[in-house]
């Protein structure tokens, strides 16, 4: 088998898009149920020869997450719970979502032809075509028997989620969200309002050649000190903080925003925000270093324009959604095979997991010696 994440990286920028994911388990028998209906939409049928590409490349993603978390030590798997005060396990959240994508998929689709303008160029066809053939390809021929699979099928999973893609990006735009709408409920004084510094600081535990941090003896440290009360000097006598560090070894120049309700969170905030606007501060101790700050600005609006912005993204996203749900209500009524769907249960259902965990170099082969114990 030759699955892998280059594999899947590849697909995903090529278009192919995952949507908002021992003894093995026989699926349905792709021979005997490929062709039944797995949802309706509106008028039309979603076969769940269909349906499956989906599930297949939820799996798969999520397969392949849930193992770069295990690298890592962290214990993800289709049972971990959706959140901490939820009864949901990941296998259902991502079940739902795949069924989501279907419907909500199709019913772009249907609109974007209803509205014209969505052909797929010819270019991006045979890149879907060369997508399909390495897909098929990264597969054993036990997982392509399992499912069905053709590339037909995984050609026209493409085109649709293309349509739909573009027809979203489209539709998105069209609801229309004020400033003034987004500003709402966006508290500029008691949250959003920043405060602009810049800062000198000489570092107390600097790294040696072999990049360990090493603490400063008592003497480096009032070394430190000294250079710090140096540089203080000068910068009150109006030498610029940039200009500065440039001209001494050791000293490090940067700059640092933060936002009214970030005050209490260290004394470098704490500090800034006390002085007046221009005002240096003394030499302080913070976070195993020297600093001394100047306050550049403490009514800056940058935080609380960024929020409006996101807020006005959130809204626009609302409303995109709300619409399309009065559609999937109105005008394209669904109905879900439960019987096909309730049948079908993530993480070893269209992938075949212990083959999928070879091709990541998860489970080693057996060796005699193994198969002997």
């Amino acid at each position: 088998m030759k699955f892998s994440k280059r594999v899947i990286a590849g697909l995903l920028c090529a278009g192919m898009v995952f949507t908002a994911s021992g003894c093995t388990k026989l699926a349905t028998s792709p021979s005997r149920d490929q062709d039944t209906w797995l949802v309706k939409v509106g008028d039309k049928e979603i076969s769940f020869e269909e349906g499956r590409v989906y599930i297949y490349l939820n799996e798969a993603a999520y397969e392949n997450r849930f193992l770069s978390m295990q690298q890592y030590g962290l214990d993800y798997s289709w049972d971990t719970k959706e959140s901490e005060d939820s009864d949901k396990t990941l296998r259902e959240t991502i079940k739902e979502n795949t069924m989501d994508s279907i419907i909500y998929d199709e019913i772009r689709y249907q609109e974007a032809m209803k509205k014209g303008g969505y052909e797929v160029s010819r270019e991006k066809e045979q890149e879907f075509i060369k997508n399909a053939k390495e897909l098929l390809d990264s597969m054993s021929d036990d997982t392509k028997k399992k499912n069905g699979f053709t590339e037909d099928m995984l050609i026209d999973y493409q085109m649709k989620v293309n349509v739909s893609k573009r027809y979203a990006e489209d539709y998105r735009k069209t609801f229309e969200v004020t400033r003034e709408e987004a500003a709402e409920g966006l508290d500029y004084e008691g949250q959003y309002k920043q405060y602009k510094t810049e800062y000198l600081r000489y570092n107390l535990k600097p790294a040696d050649s072999e990049g360990n941090e090493v603490e400063l003896s008592d003497e480096g440290k009032a070394a430190a000190k000294t250079k710090m009360e140096e540089i203080l000097q000068k910068v009150k006598d109006g030498a610029g903080f940039e200009e500065t560090a440039n001209d001494t070894e050791g000293v490090e120049y940067s700059t640092r925003d933060f936002t009214v309700d970030e005050i209490d969170i260290a004394d470098y905030m704490r500090t800034a925000s006390a002085l007046e606007v221009g005002g240096i501060s003394d030499i302080f101790e913070a976070n195993d270093s020297y600093f001394i700050v100047k306050l550049l600005d403490n009514d800056s609006k940058d935080a609380y324009e960024e929020a409006i912005d996101s807020a006005v993204e959130t809204k626009r996203t609302e409303k995109y959604n709300a619409a399309l749900k009065k559609l999937s209500e109105e005008t394209y009524k669904t109905e879900i095979n439960e019987k096909i769907w309730d049948s079908v249960e993530f993480g070893d259902y269209a992938i075949i997991k212990d083959e999928f965990e070879k091709a990541f170099g998860v489970l080693k082969k057996k060796t005699s010696e193994d198969t002997a114990q």
